[in-house]
Parts: C-alpha cells; structure tokens; sequence
C-alpha cells in the first residue's frame, strides 16, 4: 500500500484519537463536579438522595448543558438577522421544556417510587424558582464553554491561516528560485543549439564533396532538429504539411541507415497539408515507430495514415514491435507526454487511443477536432 493511500487511514486515526481524549476530558470534568455538587447539595440539606435520582437528573442537566451550547447559541448567534432576539427566545424556550420535563420526572418518580422524600410534587412559585435556578446555573456554564471552544477554534484557524500564508511565502521563494534557474536555463538553451546547428552547416559543406549523401543526411538532420528546437515550447499551432515534410526527412535518415531496405508505409490526402495543429504530433508517433518497430517486416511494415474525415483529423498508425509485449516502459514517457499535450490543447474534444495486442503489434489512434 503506498503511503498516499495510507494518509486518509492515518488522519481518521488521528481524529478518532483526539476525539478520545475529549471524551475522557469530559467524563473526567463531569465526575468532579458531580460528586462536588451532590456533597455540597446532600451536607446543605443533612441527607442525600437515591442513586437513581441522582443519575437521572445529572442526566437531564448534562443534556441541557450541551444542548445549550452545541444547539441553543449556534443557532440563535449563528444567525445573521436579529440574532439576540432570536437566542432569546430560544433561550426562553429552553427554560420552559426543561422545567417541564424536571417537574414529570419528580412526579413519576414521587408517585412510582421512593427515590423521592415525598409522595406528590405540588406545581408551585417556589418550586419552579427551585427549577429556574438550576436550569440558569447550567446554562451558565455552558454559554462560558460555548465562547470558550469558540475561542479556541477561531485561535485554531487564525493559526491555520498564518501557516498556510507562510507555507505559500516559501512556496513563492521557491518558485522564484525556480523562475531564475529556468530563465538561466532558457537563455543557455538559446545558446547551444545555434551552436549545434552553426556545426552541422559546417560538416555539412565539409563533406558535401567527399559524401554527398552523407552531407545530405547532416543537413535532414539539421532541418529535423532546428524545427524541434524552434516549436518544442511554442503555443503557436503549426500546418501539417510541415511536420509531413519532417516526417519525409526522418523516413530519408532510416533509409540511409539501412540501406535503403525500410518498409514503412506514409499516406496521407493531400488536403491536410493545410490543417493546423499542435506542434510535434506527427514527430511524436513516427519517432516511436523508428525506435520501436520492426522497419523492414514485409507482413506486418509499419504505417502512418493521415486522412480529413467528418471534420476531424484522423491519424492512426501501427507496427510489429521489438521489444516484448509486457515492455510498455519505453512507451510510456513520448507517448504520456504526447497525451498531456493533446489533453491540453483540445481538452474532451480529441481522443487518442494506443496499445499492444497479444501478438506484439503496437497501434494508435488520434482524433482532432479541425478548427
């Protein structure tokens, strides 16, 4: 398993953990201050209550606690119109539901059980005094935890939001760095190619007479990798008849080097001469075919068509391979980026399709939108 596909599992971990923690945080403080509350309350009265009564309303008082702070203050703050008006009566309403769920439970629990000193609960001004004052004091508390954790976490984001503006500043110094190194870069790679080709010429004028036909492979050489240089990082489209006249010159350098014994197969009509389109695509496929085919096959002789159908540019080509049918390394970095750059320039609109199949013969397909 990598460790990119682990990094979910390890953040889902890590939450439940903090979760955890929380929760132990919490039943830990509610301990405390339920055996703190229930002695103050059974020494201020000489007797203590039932445990059933005690669970039962310390029950009731933690629900009122975070219904307050996670329901009651998030809706009544959270709003964007008459916020205090509407906290208000919210807050009115939680007073009065917990009052009447307070006054049932000691009723039930005073007609159907003795937990209670007293048979019947009288509804009276003193014992809904009795109820307010509790309900008030949890609501208390719960509204100082309520601006507490909000503390926190506007603390937490403002924190978040410096890191990510520092973590951006060091992302910019370092694409600043990487901006100076790659004008550097440009500027030596305008350099050296004049360089290169200024050599050619004068290997070419040099062996013209003694190897006309080697001179004339320099000079294809030289036209094939001029036009490279000069289009590789261009957003310029280009006519397809000058990548067809590149492609000619290629087919000129193989058939040198072997003797004139190539047989590969280069149709195309003539009027997509005149299409545009990216450069380098055509160069892109014949170069996989001269690298990876077998050149002289008579059954299987690699191809090239190139054909105006529908209002789309249609090139599709296929060759016996050399290497074996699970060797798809080599493929993979012109072809990849040949796809990057079809996906590029015409998004959904082009398709291109290649592969192997069990006999070792390689085919592509391309799809451009005419424009």
């Amino acid at each position: 398993m990598h460790m990119r596909s682990l990094k979910p599992v390890i953040h889902h971990l890590n939450t439940l953990a903090t979760k955890s923690k929380s929760l132990q945080f919490h039943l830990l403080c509610w301990a405390v201050f339920i055996i703190y509350d229930s002695l103050i309350g059974g020494m201020a009265a000489g007797r203590f209550g039932a445990m059933p009564n005690y669970v039962i309303h310390y029950a009731l008082n933690i629900a009122l606690f975070y219904f307050h702070a996670h329901f009651i203050l998030k809706k009544g703050l959270g709003s964007r119109h008459s916020r205090i008006i509407k906290t208000v009566l919210l807050l009115g309403l939680e007073i009065a539901l917990y009052i009447f769920l307070v006054f049932y439970i000691d009723s039930f629990l005073a007609r159907h059980t003795n937990y209670l000193s007293v048979k019947v609960i009288t509804f009276s001004e003193s014992l809904v005094y009795g109820y307010l004052w509790r309900s008030l004091y949890f609501i208390f508390v719960s509204t100082g935890y309520f601006f507490f954790i909000e503390y926190i976490r506007e603390r937490n984001e403002n924190d978040n939001v410096k890191k990510q503006q520092f973590d951006m500043l060091i992302r910019q110094e370092q694409i600043d760095k990487q901006l100076a190194e790659a004008k550097n870069a440009f500027l030596l790679a305008q350099v050296n190619p004049h360089f290169l080709f200024n050599t050619l010429n004068y290997i070419y004028f040099s062996t013209y007479k003694a190897s006309p036909k080697g001179a004339e492979a320099i000079m294809a050489l030289s036209k094939i990798m001029r036009y490279t240089a000069d289009t590789e990082n261009t957003k310029e489209s280009v006519k397809l008849g000058t990548e067809i006249e590149h492609i000619e010159n290629l087919l000129y350098l193989n058939n040198l080097r072997l003797n004139g014994l190539i047989n590969f197969k280069f149709q195309y009509t003539p009027d997509v001469k005149e299409i545009r389109i990216i450069p380098l695509v055509l160069i892109t496929i014949a170069e996989n075919i001269f690298k990876h085919a077998h050149l002289t096959h008579s059954d299987y002789p690699p191809f090239i068509r190139i054909k105006n159908e529908s209002a789309q540019l249609i090139i599709t080509s296929g060759n016996m391979s050399k290497e074996p049918i699970y060797n798809h390394d080599s493929l993979s970095s012109g072809l990849s980026n040949l796809v990057s750059r079809i996906e590029f320039a015409y998004g959904n609109n082009a398709e291109i399709y290649y592969g192997k199949d069990n006999k070792n013969y390689f085919s592509l397909q391309l799809k451009i939108p005419i424009r």
